[in-house]
């Protein structure tokens, strides 16, 4: 299975953020100037010599403590700290783009403004630069000029940085003369800013011949930017970049914020634009522009769903966009360059697939809506409108009184819009308000995809939208700390600390709050007020237990709502043969470390359930564009010990297999006993409702992309997968001592199946010899034969009626496996090259071999006319669900041919999407799985996303399982757990559709219970519905239904 981005008409919408590939392009080629990795070095007496290595200029750093091995990767370390003396001499730096690394550990958290790295240009403090590190993880630099010439300084300070005492760290800093400042820690973009300085900057001359040098973990006396630095440094390296264009500051006024947590404010106008499309307006050249949009990259033109870094050029030319508002309307613009020489693609008009144009789109939700909408706008005016729902349905949206417009010039195209407030049903909103979007771009001109905000893998992230701040950033501000000052006015006794701290904040954001530089600083002391208005209220407590929608995203710095009620209770309730699923949090609300060991103790009449009880942490990854969310479910150490960084929130993941117990009802306590002194007990009662309705004993076929391995296998069985995919090598025969054909390595995945408890007569086995990409056969005399060639046929033949007759002596009939020739196959049949002459010729084949063997096909291009020719050679079609409309789902229900589905998403989609599959197949009429791509792909490490795989620029990751191959373990993640609690649900209403033809074949009437489940299904699949609710109503009808 080759991946294919969920599309679906405009919802095709795949990108990567690209924080760490903007990273790579600066620097990318960059020759370094000079580079120490302290690994060899020389000593005469208590003095260490280190020269630059594999560097176009020669340069020495001196030391007087060093620790051999102590660096990364075999190298050494400089010991810093108190007394040492570490130097650098290689000469005047005068780039104007530079990049400078720096590899450092930590002894302990910094508690004191400490130096880096400082280069002196001059005596007396007339020019320098230096590189720091403050309390709270802060990094900071400083270029100063301050000779009778001329007085210059540049400051650049993050806020605060993940970095871990102990450990291995890489601080990178880029600077461009009159460009931007840029620092990274470990790849992640932390903080930048416009109108820097660089070495170039430094034009006086040196007045003595002991400048300029530099300094290491330390600062010369002319230029203190901090006291020596308590811990190692393993490396160091200076880069020349290329010259970075200048932006205007009103386009770029832009720190880190504006990319993980992009703001937009949106000006009043009373003079409205007139919209053609040319943005000449004055209003427009007084509003607030975007950043330039991340230009993220472009699907692969050979494989489906793989998508490819852009080239560079595409940076300069990135779009930018406007919003105003006036009383009843709201102004969009959209300024889209393009590089010289290419040719905008406009074909589609109003309402078709403008997606398939060079085209922007344009992205709103209003406050507290469970839906946002989405235009598209090409090149030539042409608009498409969608309204798309949190259950991960969409529809066609068309704005009343919408007015539109688009202007191109040479290697430029701009689009303008007026959206009257009234189509969304909303007026204008208080200075202040927010409202959440994104501008997005897409199409050859741009690269493939470029993005506003950091949206991570799709632009259908309404989670990771930017910010549209209405009239005034203070006003915003202040109705942030409106309910803080509430609550500290309803405690019982004054917090006078909290109450000053609020009082500073509110001074603070008026008096600089406007503006977007200061948008993090802002957002980071409202953060800290929060906290000590949170630990006020909860007074005495150290940490706070509560519940909240399982499968909504978030971070560890999850904020506990106001007026939240600590968690007393969990009640559930389940079919039997189903695991309970739920989660609850625990927030720490102390500046210490939390480690609470869970216990579970039963009640006297719920014995049985004492072990069966299973705790889990839901840990968080970083996506694309740094937004953090909870997704993989790793096991505690002991099962039971949590730890919860100070003023951090942690995810405990709950849940109870049935299997072994007897409807009824059961409970317990749910104790967190702390382990360090100061914190109390906190406890929970569990009580969980066991239906006699057991889903254990409703068959339905179960399967997703890449079930093969026998260990995966054994390690999913929480999941109850009852199908195999065995590519060929599995599945070829081999001979054993008497020349008797065996099947060793399917037998082990057969094994492993009954190993999981699934009776023989449920298995599937989905043989895959992807005919495209595997069909040479290697013969006994050492040669091969390729596809359809005789010697090919009569190989192949032999092989598949030996394990035909194989299969035969083990019990399977051959309902319980296909053939799947290719993957996704598309075109012309009749065409050599297409992947569709691969699925058409080589099932053809193989029903030549024996009619009864059955065929499985799961056609990529639904839209092409030949669904006809699939339905009448494949036994088993699994449609690109995300591609269909009404009309071919009705088309392939009535097909006659069993029907399965298939999706493809990528770790950043909401959990909730994957348990929508299985409504989608109900609403449908489908009866096969819903399967989804993939368990295991991921791109690079699992747990970065980020990075690619050795070779490739593909940096899409699509598992829902974190695997680790070398010591062969496995661990899911909530989107799993989502697409379990679907198919939990897909079984009931399997059991209810069962149980209602049972009693239509006893002569009852069943016209109200098939109408209620049919309201239930379209509750659970149709826009603005509750899988939840749905769920539930569906547990009750199967009971009442149960016989």
């Amino acid at each position: 299975m080759t991946g294919n981005i969920e599309t679906g008409n405009p919802m095709k919408k795949i990108l990567f953020c690209a924080t760490l590939f903007l990273v790579t392009l600066i620097t990318a080629g960059a020759q370094p100037e000079l580079q120490w990795n302290f690994r060899n070095g020389t000593q005469k007496g208590k003095t260490w010599s280190f020269q630059s290595a594999d560097s176009k200029r020669k340069g020495t750093v001196t030391c007087n403590d060093y620790l051999s091995g102590g660096g990364v990767n075999g190298g050494g370390a400089l010991v810093c700290g108190p007394g040492k003396g570490h130097r650098a001499y290689f000469g005047k730096l005068s780039n104007s783009s530079a990049a400078i690394d720096i590899t450092f550990k930590l002894n302990a958290p910094p508690s004191r403004k400490m130096t880096l790295f400082s280069y002196q240009e001059n005596t007396w403090g007339r020019a320098y630069f230096g590189i720091y590190l403050m309390p709270g993880s802060r990094f900071g630099l400083l270029f100063n000029i301050d000779n009778k010439q001329e007085k210059k300084k540049f400051s650049l300070e993050t806020a605060p940085a993940a970095l871990h005492a102990g450990s291995f760290h890489t601080l990178r800093v880029t600077v461009s003369s009159g460009g931007m400042a840029r620092i990274y820690l470990d790849g992640k973009l932390l903080k930048e800013d416009n109108g820097a300085m660089s070495f170039s900057d430094f034009t006086a001359p040196p007045v003595d011949a002991y400048h300029p040098f530099a300094t290491l973990g330390h600062s010369y006396w002319g230029c203190n930017i901090g006291e020596p630095f308590d811990g190692l440094i393993a490396g160091l390296k200076i880069m020349d970049l290329p010259a970075e264009t200048p932006v205007e500051e009103n386009t770029q006024e832009n720190d880190s914020a504006s990319r993980a947590d992009a703001n937009l404010l949106l000006k009043r106008t009373d003079a409205s634009p007139v919209i053609d499309g040319r943005l000449d307006d004055s209003c427009w050249k007084s509003a607030e522009w975007t950043a330039p949009f991340l230009v993220l990259g472009a699907m692969s033109q050979s494989i489906n769903g793989l998508w490819e870094t852009a080239d560079s050029k595409f940076q300069k030319t990135a779009s930018s966009a406007a919003m105003l508002y006036s009383g009843d309307t709201l102004y969009a613009a959209i300024r889209s360059p393009y590089p010289a020489g290419m040719t905008l693609r406009a074909e589609q008009k109003t309402g078709e697939n403008i997606w398939l144009d060079d085209c922007v789109e344009f992205f709103l939700r209003h406050e507290n809506s469970d839906a946002y909408y989405q235009l598209l706008v090409n090149a030539n005016g042409a608009w498409q409108g969608m309204k798309h729902f949190s259950n991960g349905k969409s529809e066609a949206w068309t704005p009343a009184g919408m007015k539109i417009a688009a202007s191109r010039s040479a290697n430029a195209f701009d689009i303008e819009l007026a959206l009257p407030l009234a189509a969304l049903g909303k007026t204008a909103p208080a200075p202040g308000s927010v409202w959440t979007g994104n501008f997005a771009r897409e199409g050859a001109t741009c690269g493939g995809l470029s993005s506003w905000a950091p949206v991570g893998t799709s632009f259908l992230a309404p989670d990771r939208f930017g910010k549209f701040v209405f009239g005034s950033r203070k006003d915003y501000f202040s109705n942030l700390a409106k309910p803080l000052e509430a609550e500290l006015k309803a405690l019982p006794k004054p917090n006078r600390t909290a109450e000053n701290a609020l009082a500073k904040f509110k001074q603070d954001a008026q008096a600089k709050g406007e503006s977007r530089k200061n948008w993090t600083e802002l957002h980071n002391r409202l953060g800290m007020v929060a906290n000590m208005v949170i630990q006020a209220v909860n007074s005495g407590k150290t940490h706070f237990v509560w519940q909240d929608d399982i499968w909504a995203n978030f971070g560890p710095d999850r904020k506990i709502p106001f007026g939240t009620r600590e968690l007393n209770a969990l009640n559930l309730e389940i079919a039997r043969g189903a695991r309970a699923i739920t989660a609850f949090l625990v927030t720490n609300l102390s500046s210490r470390a939390l480690m609470t060991n869970l216990s579970f103790t039963a009640d006297k009449t719920s014995k049985n359930l004492e072990t069966l009880v299973r705790f889990r942490e839901t840990a968080f990854i970083e996506l694309h564009g740094g937004a953090m969310i909870p997704d993989p479910l790793f096991e505690l150490p002991l099962g039971s010990m949590l730890r919860v960084a100070p003023g951090n929130t942690g995810m405990v993941w709950l849940d109870i297999d049935t299997s072994a117990l007897k409807p009824g009802n059961y409970a317990g306590t749910v104790r967190l006993y702390p382990s360090f002194s100061g914190f109390e007990t906190k406890e929970i009662r569990l009580n969980l409702r066991v239906s006699p309705v057991d889903v254990s004993k409703v068959f339905v076929r179960n399967w997703t992309y890449a079930v093969r391995a026998p260990w995966h296998i054994r390690a999913l069985k929480d999941y109850g997968f009852n199908c195999v995919i065995p590519i060929p090598h599995h599945y070829y025969p081999e001979y054993d001592a008497n020349g008797k054909a065996v099947f060793p390595r399917l037998e082990e995945m057969i094994q492993a199946l009954k190993d999981n408890g699934v009776p023989q007569k449920e298995m599937f086995l989905l043989f895959y010899p992807e005919f495209s990409l595997w069909s040479p056969i290697r013969l006994d005399d050492g040669t091969w034969c390729n596809f359809m060639q005789p010697k090919w046929q009569a190989e192949l033949a032999k092989r598949l009626r030996l394990l035909r007759d194989w299969l035969k002596e083990k019990g399977f009939g051959y309902e319980q496996y296909a053939f799947y020739p290719t993957d996704e196959p598309h075109g012309d049949p009749e065409n050599p090259r297409d992947k569709a002459h691969f699925a058409f010729a080589g099932g053809k084949f193989i029903k030549s071999i024996d009619p009864k063997f059955r065929l499985f096909a799961n056609p990529y291009k639904l839209d092409d006319g030949r669904q006809q020719r699939y339905f009448e050679l494949f036994d088993i079609l699994e449609p690109f669900y995300p591609q269909m409309n009404r009309k071919l789902i009705d088309e392939y229900r009535n097909s006659g041919r069993e029907i399965w589905t298939y999706s493809i998403f990528e770790k950043s989609v909401q959990a909730q999407r994957y348990r929508h599959l299985f409504w989608e197949n109900l609403d449908a009429g489908f009866q096969g799985p819903a399967t989804f791509y993939d368990l295991f792909a991921m791109s690079g490490d699992a747990f970065n996303s980020y990075d690619s795989a050795p070779g490739s620029k593909v940096i899409a990751d699509y598992g829902t399982i974190y695997e680790n191959r070398r010591l062969k373990k496995l661990t899911p993640s909530r989107r799993q757990e989502a697409w379990y609690q679907g198919l939990v649900e897909f079984k009931l209403a399997k059991f209810c559709r069962e149980k209602i033809e049972k009693r239509r074949k006893a002569g009852k009437d069943v016209s109200a219970e098939e109408k209620e489940l049919s309201q239930i299904i379209q509750e659970g699949f149709s826009s603005g519905g509750n899988m939840d609710t749905a769920g539930r109503k569906l547990l009750k009808l199967a009971e009442r239904l149960n016989d």
